[in-house]
């Protein structure tokens, strides 16, 4: 009987990206016997830059954030959108000042190479009082009548041991350790976003107004968007986020695709002209799958492990956080009640509604492009989409926000101004 068993922990965390790590540590910080598994060893290549500045409260929260600014990461300001038709170098912008946060002094977050995050905040975990164990694979979760009891976990040299927890962490990321284990995975056929994207130096930097921005540009007909963030070392993460088919139909290789989107936008153009590529290009999925229980008897998903929406509007990194967040309240409860089940019920449903919510938005701002140009240039309609973007997305005040602003969005676009030339400065 699992009443009877000797627990190695009482709870097992299956990954160390930012997800695991972060909850990991707000677990042990709070007394929970926690054992963080990482298959990798940190620091580890792992693609990804940017995080929304809604998260800075769960990393002041994990007393991080002293960490991250001695790392000397980019400081992060704003966002800047430009249309095909726009002036070079013209952008119509969003500054994270315009709208402060209420929940904290900052008004910027960051630009940062993920496998120092990553690498930070495994070690930020370890000295609040986790257990991390690196170079061990979990190869399958044990289940005993319905239940999560353990983890099957694999050195490389093939030597397994099996690890029995209360609750058990799928923090695995697009391995979807759970997921696939349990059929849960599924296509979602709401996305077909394919993201290529690498590091250049000798990128040509914004005009003044927009230095540590992200740039955005605007792709025309097929709704595509690139980006442009500036790293540490005088490096530049740039990147494009297209229709999946695009490529297959363009027969080109990466570099050439990629070319070929760069021409659709002069001022795109003008950013790499002088560029050369320091690191290969990555070609990945924007969010080609979803699953259908973030939790269960005895186990939680959290981060990648349950989607992945889009790289330009920092939802990795905020799910990542949030979700794991709103699990350390579902464990803590779980444990100290002896009674998980009711718990983990509300953790599905809120990050179900957090999740979806989010997804609709962003494929509404691809959808929307022109109409995007034109929130970020309202002052009234800008506040409303900067909330929508960086506010907590697993509160129900912003899921009301969010659906005002895509219901504004999905006006007949015909019946506006039409505002594609991006005139702000």
């Amino acid at each position: 009987m699992t009443s009877a068993r000797e627990y190695d922990a009482d709870v097992i965390v299956v990954g160390g990206g930012p997800a695991g790590s972060t909850l990991a540590g707000l677990l042990a910080r709070d007394g929970v016997r926690t054992l963080l598994i990482e298959k990798d060893i940190h620091p580890r290549e792992h693609s990804g830059e940017l995080i929304a500045p809604s998260t800075t409260s769960v990393l002041e929260g994990l007393a991080v954030l002293e960490k991250l600014d001695d790392a000397g990461f980019v400081h992060k300001t704003g966002t800047a959108w430009n249309a095909p038709s726009s002036p070079p170098w013209r952008f119509a912008e969003m500054r994270l000042s315009d709208v402060p946060d209420e929940g904290t002094e900052r008004s910027f977050t960051y630009n940062m190479e993920r496998d120092e995050l990553d690498a930070i905040l495994l070690r930020h975990a370890h000295e609040l009082g986790a257990k991390v164990l690196q170079g061990l694979e979990a190869r399958a979760v044990i289940f005993e009548d319905g239940r999560a009891v353990g983890v099957r976990a694999q050195v490389s040299d093939g030597w397994e041991r099996d690890l029995f927890a209360r609750i058990v962490v799928d923090g695995s990321g697009g391995g979807c350790l759970l997921a696939d284990q349990l059929g849960l995975k599924r296509n979602d056929p709401s996305s077909d976003r394919l993201c290529l994207s690498a590091w250049f130096e000798g990128a040509k930097e914004p005009p003044p107004p927009y230095v540590g921005f992200t740039l955005a540009y605007l792709l025309g007909p097929s709704h595509g968007l690139a980006w442009q963030t500036p790293l540490r070392k005088g490096r530049t993460s740039m990147g494009v986020v297209v229709g999946e088919e695009d490529l297959l139909r363009s027969g080109e290789d990466p570099d050439g695709f990629f070319s070929s989107l760069v021409r659709r936008n002069a001022t795109f153009t003008d950013a790499l002209k002088d560029a050369t590529r320091v690191r290969p290009f990555r070609v990945g999925e924007g969010s080609a799958y979803a699953i259908d229980r973030y939790a269960g008897p005895g186990w939680i998903v959290v981060g990648d492990a349950l989607r992945f929406d889009d790289p330009i509007f920092s939802s990795g990194v905020d799910l990542a956080l949030f979700s794991a967040l709103s699990a350390q309240g579902t464990i803590t409860e779980a444990l100290r009640t002896g009674d998980s089940d009711e718990s983990i019920e509300r953790y599905h449903t809120q990050l179900s509604i957090g999740v979806d919510v989010r997804r609709d938005l962003i494929s509404t701002l691809y959808e929307r492009q022109t109409v995007l140009i034109e929130e970020a240039t309202s002052p009234h309609h800008r506040e409303r989409l900067v909330r929508a973007l960086h506010a907590d997305p697993y509160q129900s005040e912003t899921w009301a926000l969010s659906q005002a602003v895509m219901e504004h969005l999905k006006d007949d676009p015909s019946e506006r101004v039409e505002a594609g030339s991006g005139s702000t400065s």
